[in-house]
Formats: C-alpha cells, structure tokens, sequence
C-alpha cells in the first residue's frame, strides 16, 4: 500500500525537492507508481521509483492551478490500491505599472490604489525618499495621500517599491514614481527709474 501523502501548495518558479513514498506495509522491494493529470505545473505526466522527483512549479496562469497525483505501489507484479494527493501552484501576483506622478511644492497628492494581475492579493510597498512629504518609509495595501513636499531647487523624486502576495507566493517587485516638482521663485528687482 501507499502512505496518504499530504496535498502540496507551491509558488511559480518555486524549487520544489520532491519527497519518498511512505509504504506502511513494509513490503519489502516495493516501488511506486504514479501518474499527473496537470502538465502545466512543470511536473511529468508520470513515472516509477521510490518517490516524487525535484522539478521547477510552473503556473503562468492567473489563478491557483492543481494537479491531481495519483500513486500506486507495486512489490512482487502485484499493485495496491491508487490514492490521490494534489499539488497546487500559485500565479506569479505582478504588481501593475503606474505613473510616474508629477506634483508641485505644496500640493495634495492623490492616493494611488494599487491592483495586480492576480485577485485576492496583499501589498506591501516601501519609499526611498520621505522628502517628497510622505513621513513614513513602508506601509501596506494603497499608498496613503499626502501634502507632497520639495525644498529643493530641483525636481525630487520618490520610488514605491511594491510586492503583491498571494498564500505565501510573493511576486516581483514594481516601482511607482512620484515626482515633486519645486515652486518657482521670482527674485525681487529693485525699482526702476526712467526719465
């Protein structure tokens, strides 16, 4: 017979090991079976020895994608009874690109919302740069509106950098700039006389 082996969850490009079929019987010279109905997670459609093989989760899908595995143990010609395991693989969560955001000295940011590829996900995002007037360096979910701010004689620029994730899985990092341009100042001209 064949050990209940445990459903699996992975991420995409995740570096799966593989494991060894359990054989509760302890029959000895027992090998195994087993079969894929879901090539698209990176895994062969089949194959025999003493366990499950290393390979590379693969979903370039959208939504969590799931294989059914299903194992038989074979010792002296004879089968045992099939049993089913699944392995999920969950999508790559892209953060979707945004801006750049241009706003002057002095003025009312906009909150900017963020979205991804993938439903159901989380964001985490950190700042470079509190100068542009936001006064905290990470945060989670929208980035918040704020009084954007530029001291400088000089464009300045700030870089959210943001990951979405998704049970675990987490995607790769976008940037999202927001740009505070400074307030242009007349100098004083002193007056003048003309005859």
């Amino acid at each position: 017979s064949v050990g209940q082996p445990t459903n699996i969850q992975l991420c995409h490009q995740q570096n799966y090991a593989g494991f060894t079929f359990t054989n509760p019987n302890i029959v000895a010279g027992t090998s195994y079976i087993w079969t894929n109905d879901n090539a698209s997670i990176g895994l062969a459609i089949n194959g025999a020895g003493l366990g499950l093989p290393a390979f590379v989760a693969s979903n370039l899908g959208t939504s969590l994608s799931t294989a059914n595995i299903s194992v038989q143990a074979s010792a002296n010609g004879c089968l045992s009874a099939p049993v089913t395991f699944q392995l999920s693989i969950n999508p790559n969560p892209l953060v979707l690109a945004q801006g750049p955001f241009y706003y002057c000295d002095n003025t009312q940011t906009n909150g900017i919302s963020l979205s991804s590829t993938v439903s159901g996900v989380s964001y985490n995002w950190t700042l470079d740069n509190t100068a542009i007037g936001l006064n905290q360096s990470s945060g989670q979910d929208s980035i918040p509106s704020f009084t954007a701010q530029n001291n400088t004689l000089n464009p300045i620029t700030g870089n959210f950098n943001i990951t979405a994730t998704i049970n675990g899985c987490v995607g790769p990092v976008q940037t999202i700039q927001l740009i505070v341009n400074p307030i242009p100042v007349i100098d004083t001209v002193s007056s003048i006389v003309i005859c």
